[in-house]
Parts: C-alpha cells; sequence; structure tokens
C-alpha cells in the first residue's frame, strides 16, 4: 500500500443561497435546502500548473512493462497518482475503446439517473451524457479536428432525439478552455503529485490493481467545474466536499472500472447540497461506428 500527501491552499467567498434543481457534469443533478455556502474562486488557479510532467513515469513504466515486473514492484515504486498515470497512458495506447457509465444523484430525497457513452475510434471521439428524473438533459459531442455538441430531449421509447439545429461547433482549444477538457483527455480530474491526498491507496486483487484517489476538492476539480457549469448553466463554480475516483486495472495495466464518489454543493436559483456516483466500464479493441446525430443509443 502507497499513501501520499499534498498541501493546499484555497481562495474561498462567501454567498447566500435558496433551492431548486440542476445538473452537474458527469455526475448530475438534484435538489437542495437552503443555507450559507462558501464558493471557491477558481480564476486565480491555473489547471496546467497542477498537472505533473509525466514524462519519466511512462518511460519508467514502460520500462517494468520491458522487464515483466511483478505487481508488487509496481506499488512499491509507483505512487498512486503516478500508477493511475501510467494507467491512463497505457489505455490510451489503444485504437479502439468504449466507454459505458452509469450511477445516479442524490439529494432531498429526489434522485436523478446518470447514463453516459463514450467512444475512441483512432482520432475521432464521441461522448454523450444523459441525465433523467426530475429533469432530463441531454448533450451529444463529437471531435475530430473540430468538438461538434448537440442537445436532445428523451422521446416516448427512452430514447433521445438530437435535435441537429442544435449544434455549436467550437475548435479543440476553445471547446477546452470553456468545457475544461476536450474529448481526447481520459478523465476529468486532475490526478497528480498536487492533488492527490496522503489517504490514496495501491490494493492487489487477484490479477487486477485498484487504485483508490483521494483527491484535493479544489485543485482536482480546476477542469471539472467548468464542464459542470456549461453542462448545466450554473450560476457560480461548485464547492466540492470530498472526491474518492477508484479505478480498477487489468493484468495488461490497462483501466478497466472507473467508479466517482462526489460530495458537493451547486447554485442554481441558491446552494443544492449533493451526493454523486458513477461508474464507468471500458472495453478495448471494440470497432464500433460512432452514431450518427439521427442513430440513438439504447442503455441498458
Amino acid at each position: 500500500m502507497n499513501c501520499w500527501k499534498k498541501h493546499k491552499t484555497l481562495i474561498i467567498t462567501t454567498s447566500v443561497c435558496l433551492v431548486l434543481t440542476l445538473t452537474g457534469g458527469s455526475l448530475g443533478y438534484f435538489l437542495g435546502k437552503r443555507f450559507f455556502v462558501s464558493s471557491v474562486d477558481y480564476s486565480n488557479l491555473d489547471a496546467n500548473s497542477l498537472e505533473d510532467d509525466n514524462t519519466l513515469v511512462y518511460q519508467h513504466f514502460d520500462s517494468y512493462q520491458n522487464q515483466d515486473k511483478t505487481q508488487d514492484e509496481y506499488i512499491d515504486n509507483f505512487t498512486p497518482y503516478q500508477l493511475a498515470n501510467a494507467a491512463f497512458y497505457q489505455s490510451g495506447k489503444e485504437t479502439y475503446s468504449k466507454v459505458v457509465g452509469a450511477g445516479q444523484v442524490i439529494a432531498g430525497g429526489a434522485k436523478q439517473k446518470i447514463m453516459s457513452y463514450h467512444l475512441k475510434k483512432d482520432n475521432d471521439y464521441f461522448f454523450e451524457s444523459v441525465s433523467t428524473g426530475l429533469v432530463t438533459v441531454a448533450k451529444r459531442f463529437y471531435q475530430n479536428d473540430e468538438v461538434k455538441w448537440y442537445r436532445g430531449k428523451l422521446d416516448k421509447s427512452g430514447i433521445v432525439a438530437w435535435n441537429a439545429s442544435s449544434e455549436v461547433v467550437n475548435t479543440v482549444e476553445d471547446f477546452t478552455a470553456s468545457w475544461g477538457k476536450d474529448l481526447s483527455r481520459p478523465t476529468v480530474y486532475i490526478i497528480s503529485s498536487k492533488t492527490a491526498l496522503e489517504t490514496s491507496t495501491i490494493t492487489k486483487n487477484g490479477n487486477h490493481l485498484i487504485i483508490s484517489l483521494d483527491l484535493d476538492p479544489i485543485f482536482s476539480v480546476v477542469r471539472y467545474v467548468k464542464q459542470m457549469v456549461m453542462m448545466s448553466s450554473l450560476e457560480a463554480d461548485p464547492v466540492f466536499n470530498t472526491i474518492n475516483f477508484t479505478i480498477t486495472l487489468d493484468s495488461d495495466f490497462r483501466i478497466i472500472e472507473a467508479v466517482a464518489t462526489e460530495s458537493y454543493r451547486v447554485k442554481k436559483f441558491g446552494w443544492n447540497d449533493a451526493t454523486g456516483y458513477l461508474k464507468e466500464t471500458t472495453t478495448y479493441q471494440v470497432d464500433e461506428d460512432i452514431p450518427d446525430i439521427n442513430t440513438g443509443i439504447v442503455y441498458e
């Protein structure tokens, strides 16, 4: 087991609140109650400066792969955040991948169901996020040399119909500036020496390694909060309390499962308190066609 620590500073302002419903990026929609909430000022936080240069980590990892090192040797010589980044690096070598997500957000007795679908095919990327319950919000994204995204509406059959006239076209750079990350980036979280808490661990489960990352609730979400604001038209940047991101690696050190568990507050007609859970399952070398705007996805 590896445990690592980071230090943090924080800029806080105070806001007054009220109550209502909405979404929060990949994890959701929720309902809350009135109270005073401290909001976080992310304007002076540079996401790039919170990242690590993982060049040497990747070289070290490739060397271990070539030497057929044991699981224990990886655990002893990589921190949890280093091995997590190495796993993203290893997974990214695959030409084709499919990530299917399912989860929920619960607050104030209300439950919102979350579904997502992400495809990588060579240098083409597809992502769809659908949330149903008290409200339904659906967005679909396509990326190659640019990013196109659309809004959708759930029909009576339970399939989202996508509105072609809602199309928004961005350069990848502009999309990243607005949404925090583009579709080629494997996670919304910043996972680094500056964001991984000392309680993060690596454990074994048969031929799988499990990396449990407790993340700083401010520094790790500098990209994520942009996505949440854009996805949900929030009135202020959300405030996170706790974040755990646990990934399971197969025997080839590819990520086959990722589970995010969060507690946070968002502001839409007042501050709303929520807990969210999202489980993503990844399969590789599935040469699945990216659906066009007229093709809906059926979630099982």
